[in-house]
C-alpha cells in the first residue's frame, strides 16, 4: 500500500528516534495501549490499538472488507493525525472513522496533546527513506509537527549517519 509506505517514510525520524531510545533503554517502540494507560480498564482489553512511542495511537484493521471503524481514545486530548480534528476524551469510543477517505486504505492514527513528531518530507517523487527523489535530487529537511497542549512537552530526536553502526560508539546527534 503506497500510502502506508509514504506514511512510514514521513514518520521515519520519529520511528528512528524511538528505535534509538529502545536500543538505549529497552523502552518499547510499539507498546500496547495499557503500557501508558495502566489504570484504564478498557485499555487492558483492547488488542486493535497500539501506541507508537509515547505520542501516537494507531488503530489497526484486521477484518476483511471493513470500511469504517470506531477508535477508543483514552482520557485526554487527542488529534486525528490526518485531519487535525481535536477530540477531548474521558475514555470513550469515537467514530466510526472512514478507512478509505480518498480511495486508499489509511491507518487510523491519533496524536496526544503535547506530541512533538519529527518527520521527513515525502511526496510522489520520494524514492526512499534517505530522501532520494526520482529526479536524482534529495529532500532531507526535518519537519516538526507539534500538537497543542497546556502542558510543557519535549521529544529527543536522534540522528546518525544512516549507513554505519557508529551509533553503537555514541556517534549520534540529539
Amino acid at each position: 500500500n503506497l500510502a502506508s509506505i509514504r506514511l512510514r517514510y514521513t514518520l521515519s525520524p520519529y520511528l528512528y528516534s524511538l528505535s534509538h531510545q529502545a536500543y538505549q533503554t529497552g523502552e518499547p517502540v510499539f507498546p500496547p495501549l495499557v503500557y501508558a494507560f495502566q489504570q484504564d480498564a478498557r485499555a487492558r482489553s483492547l488488542f486493535t490499538e497500539n501506541l507508537i512511542g509515547p505520542s501516537l495511537l494507531a488503530s489497526v484493521v484486521a477484518d476483511y472488507q471493513v470500511r469504517a471503524q470506531p477508535v477508543y481514545l483514552p482520557a485526554g486530548v487527542w488529534y486525528d493525525y490526518h485531519s487535525q480534528q481535536r477530540y477531548e476524551s474521558t475514555g470513550a469510543d469515537f467514530g466510526p472513522f472512514d478507512l478509505y477517505p480518498e480511495g486508499d486504505l489509511r491507518l487510523l492514527l491519533f496524536a496526544r496533546a503535547g506530541a512533538i513528531i519529527p518527520q521527513m518530507y515525502v511526496d510522489e517523487q520520494s524514492m526512499n527513506i534517505m530522501g532520494l527523489r526520482t529526479d536524482g535530487s534529495r529532500r532531507d529537511e526535518l519537519i516538526a509537527r507539534v500538537y497543542a497542549s497546556e502542558e510543557a512537552s519535549q521529544f529527543t530526536l536522534y540522528e546518525d549517519d544512516g549507513v554505519s553502526t557508529a551509533y553503537q560508539r555514541g556517534a549520534v546527534r540529539t
